[in-house]
């Protein structure tokens, strides 16, 4: 009876995550299908092999898949005995893509580092230093007023500043949001949301209208159609997409767009191309996908009862999840563009490298609390 009962209560922390993991999986592999057919045209042009970018990620999925196994069998004890100084060691290596001699400029943005033939974007390790270094201070003590601004001012602030200087602004509001929404949940205090809302929408407010380019994107945001050949041209272009897919779409690998009319289109606009290729069938069945992962994820952290690994898996789940809706929104034009890729499906290394490696992370919080 004892048995059967302890299984019981360990099946529902591992089915939900079984079911994450099986969803992460499929997204990974219909951006694979999705790298190639939205950016073959593209890479044929410019570099003279249609599988370029198909080739290179399936080497992150690899190296990906690598990091998912790697961060399931490290001890969560391990995670937060050494939070610290990942924290510390990420922050410095983030920094180090400021400096001219090391940054690799793309776009206008200092965000990675050349290494050999591929290039790495630390601001996707940062996102899991500062999720691990949060989750091992809240775990240590409760949250209060005191400890809610010492977060903000010491394990956001230098991160924050390090990326806005790259530019790096989606990265750091997405990152900020996380943690102000995990240090709410945990502490049950929504006074602790509103109080993150007032100093940063604000703040965030100030960072827009200093940057003259970050205006130009609200307002092209509000009508692009008032620049519809120069700033609009890429919205534009998405949801011309998007409405050409109907419902069943013009078939794999039948796009038009991506013969050079959408911008990015393997990487932020990948959303656009697969509701063109596939219509609004297979594309409201992705965004179903996407928060059946979210909601499985927060359902699963209710049974985890260490404060260490509830926080820490949150802070994974709704870091994806607040990506995956920026991104959504953004190719609908229901957000100004902020340069974040779809998680597990755009093309980007670092990103599905690290995203996988927070899956990783999302299953050792649930066998963890399932054999304890």
């Amino acid at each position: 009876m004892g048995r059967v009962m302890n299984t019981t209560i360990k099946s529902p922390v591992m089915n939900y995550a079984r079911l994450m993991m099986i969803i992460a999986v499929f997204l990974s592999f219909v951006g694979i299908v999705f790298v190639y057919s939205s950016s073959s045209i593209y890479a044929l042009e410019k570099i003279g092999r249609a599988d370029y970018f198909l080739r290179r990620q399936c080497l992150f999925m690899i190296l990906g898949m690598i990091g998912f196994g790697a961060a399931l069998r490290i001890p969560l004890a391990l995670y937060r005995h050494y939070s610290s100084l990942f924290y510390i060691g990420v922050i410095a290596f983030t920094a180090v893509t400021l400096g001219a001699q090391h940054g690799m400029m793309i776009n206008g943005a200092a965000r990675w580092i050349k290494m050999g033939t591929l290039s790495l974007q630390p601001s996707e390790l940062l996102a899991i230093a500062v999720l691990l270094f949060v989750a091992a201070h809240l775990a240590k003590e409760r949250v209060s007023g005191n400890v809610f601004t010492r977060y903000f001012s010491v394990a956001l602030a230098v991160p924050f500043i390090v990326l806005l200087f790259q530019p790096d602004f989606g990265s750091a509001v997405t990152i900020a949001s996380t943690v102000f929404l995990v240090i709410a949940i945990m502490s049950w205090q929504p006074v602790y949301a509103l109080v993150a809302a007032g100093i940063g929408i604000p703040l965030i407010g100030l960072l827009v209208i200093i940057a003259p380019y970050r205006v130009n994107r609200i307002m092209t945001f509000l009508n692009p159609w008032n620049d519809p050949q120069g700033k609009g041209f890429q919205i534009i272009q998405s949801l011309i997409a998007i409405g050409s897919g109907g419902w069943w779409g013009r078939g794999l690998s039948f796009s038009n767009q991506k013969f050079f009319y959408l911008p990015m289109s393997h990487t932020d606009f990948i959303f656009s191309i697969t509701a063109e290729e596939m219509g609004f069938v297979f594309s409201a069945f992705l965004v179903v996908l996407f928060f059946a992962f979210v909601a499985l994820g927060l359902r699963m952290c209710f049974y985890v009862q260490d404060t260490f690994a509830r926080a820490l898996g949150l802070g994974c789940i709704i870091f994806i999840g607040l990506r995956s809706i920026i991104n959504l929104m953004v190719t609908v034009g229901l957000l100004p563009t902020k340069g974040i890729g779809l998680p597990f499906i755009s093309y980007g290394g670092s990103a599905l490298v690290c995203h996988l490696f927070m899956l990783g992370i999302i299953l050792n919080v649930a066998r963890t609390s399932a054999r304890s």
